[in-house]
């Protein structure tokens, strides 16, 4: 009888932790993406056009998240950008491939121990259809671009010209 009621309270300690795990990933906010971020990491997760110099020359650089721009290392800049916040299951069956729009980073080895993947998608309301996803794992935004993953992680930036002042900086 006493495992009975250690079962029950350990299911309700779990189900309590997933509601308040998904309460607080509802709260989100874009405004809770704005800032200043760097590249802190690029990695090779699959085959692309990307070259291995073009890809590691991101190293440091800055993408900038606001109400008025959004700018990919300073050379795609969406003026009055659109962005959305989605959550994604992770699908765990046995055998079964997602398709391309499902195929998050834990697809490639990265980040498999979670459950579901909320992504942040920017974009031009001229032109829907295309923009950037990032994932959101913990306190970074992870992009995987043309086979080449890269890991962002917001800065402040006050006193400091570039990311690279930052990263010497520890």
């Amino acid at each position: 009888m006493v495992n009975f009621y250690k079962a029950v309270l350990a299911a309700s300690f779990f189900f309590a932790s997933v509601f308040l795990h998904v309460a607080a990933s509802e709260e989100i906010s874009d405004q809770d993406f704005y800032g200043t971020y760097c590249v802190t990491d690029v990695e090779r997760y699959r085959g692309g056009l990307t070259t291995r110099e073009q890809a590691l020359s991101r190293q440091h650089e800055i993408v900038l998240i606001s109400e008025d721009e959004f700018s990919l290392w300073g050379e795609e800049v969406y003026e009055r950008p659109l962005y959305r916040i989605a959550k994604h299951p992770i699908m765990t069956e046995e055998g079964e491939v997602p398709n391309y729009q499902q195929r998050f980073g834990s697809f490639y080895g990265h980040g498999v121990e979670r459950e579901t993947v909320v992504t942040f998608r920017a974009y031009n309301a001229s032109a829907p259809n295309e923009g950037y996803v990032f994932e959101v794992v913990d306190h970074q935004l992870w992009l995987f671009l043309d086979g080449w993953f890269y890991k962002l992680e917001k800065k402040d930036l006050s006193g400091a010209s570039n990311c690279d002042s930052v990263a010497n900086q520890g």
